[in-house]
């Protein structure tokens, strides 16, 4: 932010100027600080955020407030780290499987923004019937890094939550696993197909 990248929005994330919050900076290198005019002249200065609240409305789990985000209660804490995520939150995962992304499409600053579509082999890759029975994992990697475990997880709540009775078969051999948290969503998923 202080580079002139952009902004912070309420929801913790980037907004950049013709991008909105859909940027991620991976790596950055900086060999010293910033000077102070780095942001440049005025003229070139990000917008702040416009503080709207469409992403406080939008949140499933209420994160997201005047004053910032929860990181610890946000979807997708729990759907890349699991810690105790409550289980009267698996609903609210809905049917995601990498990310949540809702409080950036709610987001006035992404309106004008062009969505690409996602490559074809990805959504190869997250078929239920394919995540539960065996995850390409390798397969997956080239557009982000995952855990087998979670994302065999994440795809017990969203045949769920999603009403996929016929996924049944292939969660239940994963109830009683050595991998609890396995062992909970598999309890947890089949009794809401039962």
């Amino acid at each position: 932010m202080r580079a002139g990248f952009g902004v912070q929005g309420l929801n913790g994330l980037l907004i950049a100027p013709d991008y909105g919050s859909f940027v991620e900076i991976a790596i950055l290198l900086q060999h010293e600080a910033p000077p102070p005019d780095a942001r440049g002249p005025e003229h070139d200065k990000p917008e702040e955020c416009d503080k709207c609240g469409s992403c406080i409305t939008a949140c499933p789990t209420g994160a997201i407030k005047e004053n910032g985000v929860d990181t610890l209660t946000c979807l997708c804490t729990y759907i890349y780290d699991y810690m105790e995520m409550p289980e009267a939150d698996y609903p609210k995962i809905g049917r995601r499987i990498l990310g949540c992304d809702t409080c950036q499409l709610a987001c006035p600053r992404n309106a004008e923004l062009i969505i690409g579509k996602p490559p074809s082999d990805l959504s190869d890759y997250l078929k239920l019937e394919e995540l539960l029975a065996k995850p390409d994992i390798d397969g997956m990697a080239k557009y982000k890094k995952l855990n087998e475990s979670g994302v065999i997880r994440q795809a017990m709540l969203a045949a769920a939550n999603t009403g996929r009775k016929d996924l049944l078969h292939l969660i239940e051999p994963y109830i009683g696993s050595e991998d609890e948290k396995l062992d909970k969503f598999a309890k947890w998923a089949a009794a809401q197909l039962r």
